[in-house]
């Protein structure tokens, strides 16, 4: 985007600057959402869900005994939904001593505001969890000490405070439904039975995550990718069209559809996806080289050449495009 609307080479100081500029642009014309924004952030940090980054804990909970057994399906959301609450009840007890826990409280502070600003997920917020057991441990020895001393007001607020917090942390927050997510988490699985040739699991666990979220286009893409390898074209070509019709601007998903239908022998039909797939989309040299080798295969070696050198007219470093222009130019 940024190369797009400026031109020419840029560093990537310079694309750091415009999504600067254009984020702050984006909340000073709507203050009030951006800090409705702000704050849905903010209970997503001290929420329980591990929020995956490209890595889900949900992804291999199936996989490991010790997952299992404490990262559990439903209620408490473990480590984060059973540890801020109690976290919570220790720095609230403990401000009577605050000089003894400022530089705590600081980290705290100084590292949770980066992550609510920048980015919220499980991997971001680790670096907070060893901090929140110490407070952890200490609300829990307190609330033991209130008990044994009987002092009821104390113990009250203090079970107030767990009961609120451990209501927010073990709610689920986020925006996207929980079958999504997952369906993202065997489509994870998926590519990495695939990169070690497990290519029985890979689509086991593709068509898995389809039936969780069945407008998932890059799980149809690649699920028709792996079914063309064992010579399945029909149902490919059909995961293929299915991933066009959930997203049109996948250029992938065109790309595979023509060939699955020019090996199905429907040249033609080919030719017609990557015309429209053309006129609809932004200029790709990808496409106009995979229609000049349509066209070459089908004899109108004049169009073909239009074609190749269109692509390279868009991206003159396509070497695809070159050698396939200069055997047909040698024809």
């Amino acid at each position: 985007m940024p190369k797009r609307l400026w031109g020419g080479q840029l560093q990537k100081s310079d694309v750091s600057d415009y999504w600067y500029e254009r984020g702050w642009s984006e909340i000073r014309s709507d203050i009030v959402r951006s800090c409705g924004h702000l704050l849905h952030k903010v209970r997503l940090s001290i929420n329980g869900y591990e929020i995956p980054n490209d890595f889900s804990i949900y992804a291999v909970r199936d996989y490991s005994v010790i997952l299992r057994a404490t990262v559990f399906a439903v209620g408490v959301f473990f480590p984060f939904g059973l540890l801020l609450p109690l976290a919570a009840v220790g720095i609230l007890l403990s401000i009577r001593d605050w000089k003894r826990f400022m530089s705590h409280y600081l980290l705290l502070l100084a590292y949770g505001a980066t992550l609510v600003i920048f980015f919220v997920n499980a991997r971001f917020r680790e670096p907070l969890i060893p901090v929140l057991i110490l407070f952890a441990v200490y609300g829990g020895n307190r609330i033991w000490q209130c008990i044994r001393a009987q002092n009821w007001r104390l113990l009250f607020g203090a079970l107030v405070l767990l009961v609120l917090t451990g209501v927010e942390s073990n709610s689920y927050r986020l925006e996207i439904s929980q079958d999504r997510l997952r369906a993202y988490d065997f489509a994870q699985l998926a590519k990495a039975d695939g990169i070690k040739g497990d290519i029985h699991n890979a689509i086991l666990n593709y068509r898995r995550a389809l039936e969780l979220f069945p407008n998932y286009a890059d799980a149809a893409n690649s699920l028709g990718y792996l079914l063309v390898q064992q010579k399945k074209l029909p149902e490919a070509s059909d995961l293929f069209r299915n991933a066009i019709a959930m997203d049109f601007a996948n250029i992938l998903g065109h790309l595979n559809y023509a060939a699955t239908l020019a090996d199905l022998g429907q040249i033609d039909s080919a030719i017609i996806e990557m015309r429209n797939a053309i006129r609809m989309l932004p200029p790709n040299d990808t496409l106009h080289a995979q229609l000049g080798f349509f066209l070459a295969r089908k004899g109108e070696e004049l169009e073909a050449i239009t074609e190749l050198e269109e692509a390279l007219r868009i991206n003159p470093q396509n070497s695809a495009a070159k050698r396939l222009l200069e055997r047909v130019r040698s024809q």
